[in-house]
């Protein structure tokens, strides 16, 4: 899946360590656009809200495991 992920959008994966490019990167690919209904600026800031969420849940599991 990461592979076929990189090739299709290479720009993107570049930048996937910074969330806010990589939300921009692909929220203004080729593959999202108006003509479908799609709206580029809701589609890059869910993909920001999304990213924050997973780091906290990833943050939280952390957490947990050293608990343990």
């Amino acid at each position: 899946m990461g592979g076929c992920y990189r090739q299709r959008y290479t720009p993107a994966a570049d930048m996937s360590p910074d969330t806010e490019a990589f939300a921009k990167e692909m929220a203004y690919s080729p593959y999202i656009s108006e003509v479908n209904g799609d709206n580029r600026e809701n589609y890059r800031r869910a993909l920001v809200q999304i990213s924050a969420e997973i780091l906290k849940v990833k943050s939280e599991m952390g957490t947990i495991k050293n608990e343990v």
